[in-house]
């Protein structure tokens, strides 16, 4: 990409970990940042307890328990998710306020090894069924076959597919890209060098964004402007931040959107807005297309 015509209004840290915000509370999407240690005993009721203590306002999250005390799988602050034993998020397990929210399981067992189990469970497990390849620590790996029918697909690590990726018998399995270890990136919001305006007079303007939920294309800009008080937000309860969001840009195209002007300024045709490739301006490298 080329920066030579642009000039950067703000710069944060995230990391390019399952879309975390790096050292914040996320209120964007109701992850935590930071993974509690190991050793901690009662890593939830320790969490929820400080924050209830603190009398946090409607817009922070605050982590259900077990009778336990350990994360109960699902959470929910508007949006609804699963997370692991350590209240991180599981990827692609986020749904949006009024949709029915996606089954969860409890800690230990994932979504592929829960689905390889049950598929050995029987007496006499059914000829020719699907069987999930699962990675070291349990998720789904990028690249799965079904070898009774031929077909090969790239999945994400919850074990959804990847649109546009299947194959059929004969064909060249596709290349699916091969998750990578958490690192630090910087998340930058630019415009055009010739502009004159600052952070404080983006009302009306307009906006790209890598896709809705991207920690750094949507959650950390976001918050930025809620931490400097340019946007207005008492949770989702009164508001969605899409709907914020729409209120403070003209037009915009951020992936995955529900809010019509967040979708205007993309450019896919079947798949216009959508966080896959049918949408070009969909991820990193689309935002600054």
């Amino acid at each position: 990409m080329d920066w030579r015509g642009a000039r950067v209004l703000e710069a944060v840290t995230v990391t390019a970990d399952r879309g975390r915000s790096c050292g914040t509370e996320d209120q964007l999407s109701g992850r935590r940042s930071g993974t509690p240690g190991a050793a901690n005993k009662y890593p939830c009721l320790k969490e929820r307890q400080k924050l209830l203590s603190a009398k946090p306002s409607p817009t922070v999250f605050v982590p259900e328990c077990d009778e336990k005390g350990n994360y109960r799988p699902l959470q929910c602050h508007g949006y609804c998710w699963c997370v692991d034993e350590y209240g991180e998020e599981i990827f692609a397990s986020r749904t949006f306020p009024g949709k029915p929210p996606k089954t969860c399981v409890a800690s230990g067992e994932t979504p592929c090894i829960k689905e390889r189990n049950n598929a050995f469970s029987t007496a006499e497990p059914l000829l020719g069924a699907f069987v999930p390849d699962c990675d070291e620590k349990g998720y789904f790996s990028p690249s799965q076959f079904h070898g009774s029918t031929g077909y090969s697909w790239c999945v994400t690590k919850n074990g959804e597919e990847i649109k546009g990726t299947r194959t059929g018998p004969g064909q060249t399995p596709p290349t699916c890209e091969v998750r990578a270890p958490v690192t630090l990136q910087y998340a930058v919001a630019v415009v055009k060098k010739s502009s004159t305006f600052q952070l404080d007079q983006l009302k009306g303007k307009r906006s790209c964004h890598s896709a809705v939920g991207d920690a750094a294309g949507w959650v950390a800009p976001l918050n930025v402007l809620l931490k400097k008080k340019l946007l207005l937000w008492e949770g989702p309860e009164q508001k969605s931040i899409e709907k914020v969001a729409s209120e403070i840009f003209s037009a915009s195209c951020a992936p995955g959107a529900q809010e019509a002007n967040l979708c205007e300024q993309c450019a896919g045709q079947e798949d216009k807005c959508t966080r896959g490739p049918g949408e070009p301006y969909y991820g990193d490298e689309g935002a600054f297309r």
